[in-house]
């Protein structure tokens, strides 16, 4: 399936068979702040994903040693700790995919396969539709999100 399926015909209107046009208004920043905003380093990104990868390391660990002591209530609670958390494995995902992490691409990409996986998400599925939405954003019933 791939990317290429979010290259779907252009939505027309029902009424007038038209292509739908979106009016899209840019917020107007000074194009220093605009840099300084979408700044993205390495280090920085190595913090952010390592530190979410190792949090959730932990919450797996206590939860599987709870489990070892038979402190099965404590167990639970790291269990759901854990979900919660990879729970939100699909919006680093998202920021990955679109290079706002690591300066450097391998590592973005790299990084991304790993919160996939984690969130047992297929990044390839992801971004098919998400380029759509990208397209169509809060333009229902063109934007995916809202089908």
């Amino acid at each position: 399936m791939g990317v290429q399926a979010s290259h779907t015909a252009h939505p027309v209107d029902e009424h007038t068979g038209k292509p739908i046009s979106v009016q899209w208004y840019r917020t107007k920043i000074p194009s220093d702040q605009f840099r300084r905003l979408h700044q993205v380093s390495d280090l920085r990104g190595a913090m952010q994903s390592v530190g979410w990868l190792a949090m959730l390391a932990a919450w797996f660990c206590l939860a599987l040693d709870c489990h070892a002591r038979g402190l099965t209530a404590l167990s639970v609670v790291f269990v759901l700790l854990y979900g919660m958390q990879v729970n939100f494995a699909i919006n680093g995902m998202h920021e990955l995919g679109h290079g706002f992490v690591f300066r450097t691409k391998a590592l973005n990409a790299l990084f991304m396969r790993i919160l996939s996986f984690l969130g047992w998400l297929h990044p390839d599925m992801f971004f098919s539709s998400h380029f759509r939405h990208h397209r169509f954003t809060q333009n229902a019933p063109h934007d995916q999100v809202w089908l």
